[in-house]
């Protein structure tokens, strides 16, 4: 579960998202609207099952989508969720959806899915990459990108030579190199 500020100024969240999971490993996300975090906070505990009735359906169409899933459901007043006990039903907790590295290029400027990049010393979101810069007599080809953690923590990092060409980087060989 997370919150969203539409205004990252805003002392208050815009809504509290989360990632749902079922039985057979379908993952969608829902949201809760501002007006009902606080009656749904109280009651929705991550990691806990639920039953839940009651909710609204629609096409997501947001930018930086969590799961692979063209639906989202919204909670609204009429929303029950009924606690179920563990063990009464095998649902996973997690859920990842790991792509080879090499797909990083393919996500370049696609605002419709989540890119997250994980190597051997950084876990982030992958927040921007920018455009390569030929090299010049001055200076080797080089492209950089922008990574943010789960503690919005900012990372920016160059990436030289050969290893600004995106298409020629392969998993788990991806090395920064600040000049």
């Amino acid at each position: 579960m997370w919150e969203v500020k539409y205004n990252p100024t805003s002392e208050t969240a815009d809504s509290l998202d989360m990632v749902l999971l079922d039985e057979q490993g379908s993952q969608i996300h829902a949201l809760i609207k501002k007006d009902l975090i606080p009656h749904f906070k109280e009651v929705a505990k991550e990691g806990s099952v639920y039953t839940i009735s009651h909710f609204g359906v629609g096409n997501n169409k947001r930018s930086y989508q969590q799961v692979q899933n063209d639906s989202i459901i919204w909670f609204n007043s009429f929303t029950s969720l009924k606690f179920e006990p563990e063990g009464l039903v095998d649902i996973p907790k997690h859920k990842f959806n790991f792509q080879p590295f090499e797909h990083l290029a393919e996500r370049n400027n696609r605002k419709d899915i989540l890119t997250v990049l994980i190597t051997q010393k950084i876990i982030g979101q992958l927040t921007g990459v920018e455009n390569k810069i030929n090299k010049t007599t001055t200076s080797e080809e080089r492209r950089t990108i922008h990574i943010t953690n789960e503690r919005d923590i900012k990372v920016t990092t160059t990436l030289w030579g050969e290893k600004a060409n995106l298409s020629q980087m392969q998993y788990g060989k991806m090395r920064t190199d600040h000049k």
